[in-house]
């Protein structure tokens, strides 16, 4: 029902939406639209930052950092 993770990178786009690639491999993409910007709150290197992946409504996934502010809406990237 959710997954935990340590972050093992992160990068923006030039509008600001991120790739978040985990230590288990997963890579986690924020959609396209979502109004809540990581820019402003992630400012640490990838691997001090814990992540949360749970399942949202109909279908979608939610990413949070543990200890920030921030509910991300995501999708799994191939």
């Amino acid at each position: 029902d959710h997954i935990t993770a340590r972050m093992q990178s992160y990068t923006f786009d030039k509008f600001g939406w991120f790739t978040v690639t985990l230590d288990n491999g997963q890579v986690w993409k924020q959609v396209q639209g979502d109004t809540t910007y990581a820019t402003r709150t992630w400012k640490k290197p990838a691997g001090s930052y814990q992540v949360r992946v749970s399942h949202g409504f109909l279908g979608s996934y939610n990413l949070q950092v543990h200890g920030l502010p921030g509910l991300y809406k995501v999708i799994r990237a191939p």
